[in-house]
C-alpha cells in the first residue's frame, strides 16, 4: 500500500486518518510490546471515537501550500467520517476495509516496539511506546499512549518520512471516546 500523495487531497485527508493507524501501528506481533500495540489499534477500529489531527510538515508546504494541516475524524459502528475544509465526508472505505488494510498493514510491515516510559493523558494513565515501521508508504517513528485502564490509544505522535522531495511529516493525533456522535446533517 502506498501513501497517496498524487491524489486530491481530499483523498488524502481521507486516507490519512486509516493510514496512519497502519502506519504508526504496522505491527508484526512480534513480542509483547508490538503485540500491545496492536491490540490497542485494533480495539480503536471497533470503538467509537474522535480523533483529532494535525499534520505539520514541509510535505504540505510542497503540496498544499500550507505548513500544516488539521483535520478530525469521527469512527462508529457505521464507518469512518472526516472533516475536510468545513464538510465531513463518509469515507468509501468501510471499517471493515480499514481493518483488513491494517491487518495487511501488520502482515507485510517491519517493526518494532518498546515501552519507553509512562505518562498521564488528561488525568488517564497510560503507558508509551516507541513503535519504528517499515511499510511500502514510508519509514515511521511513533510514540503512542495507550491507556493502562481501557488499552486504547490516546495519543499518537509520529514522524513519517515518506522519502524524496515529499520528505518527513509529524502526525499528532488525539483521541476522544466519551459523547461521540455525528455532527448535524451528516449522514
Amino acid at each position: 500500500m502506498t501513501f497517496g500523495f498524487h491524489r486530491p487531497t481530499h483523498s488524502r485527508l481521507a486516507i490519512c486518518g486509516g493510514l496512519a493507524l497502519c502506519w504508526s501501528s504496522a505491527l508484526l506481533a512480534q513480542g509483547s510490546d508490538c503485540a500491545a500495540v496492536y491490540a490497542a489499534q485494533n480495539k480503536l477500529l471497533k470503538t467509537p471515537h474522535h480523533e483529532y489531527f494535525v499534520d505539520s510538515s514541509s510535505t504540505d508546504t510542497r503540496v498544499r501550500k500550507e505548513t500544516s494541516m488539521t483535520s478530525e475524524s469521527i469512527v462508529t459502528a457505521n464507518g469512518l467520517y472526516t472533516l475536510y475544509e468545513g464538510k465531513w465526508t463518509v469515507s468509501r472505505s468501510s471499517i471493515a476495509e480499514l481493518q483488513k488494510m491494517q491487518a495487511e498493514s501488520n502482515r507485510t510491515s517491519k517493526s518494532t516496539c518498546s515501552v519507553v516510559g509512562s505518562e498521564s493523558v488528561n488525568g488517564e494513565a497510560a503507558a508509551v511506546y516507541h513503535v519504528h515501521s517499515v511499510t511500502e508508504g514510508g519509514v515511521s517513528d511513533s510514540h503512542e499512549w495507550i491507556s493502562k485502564n481501557r488499552g486504547l490509544p490516546l495519543r499518537t505522535m509520529t514522524l513519517l518520512d515518506v522519502g524524496g522531495a515529499l520528505g518527513k511529516s509529524t502526525i499528532v493525533q488525539r483521541y476522544d471516546y466519551s459523547n461521540v456522535a455525528l455532527p448535524a446533517g451528516v449522514k
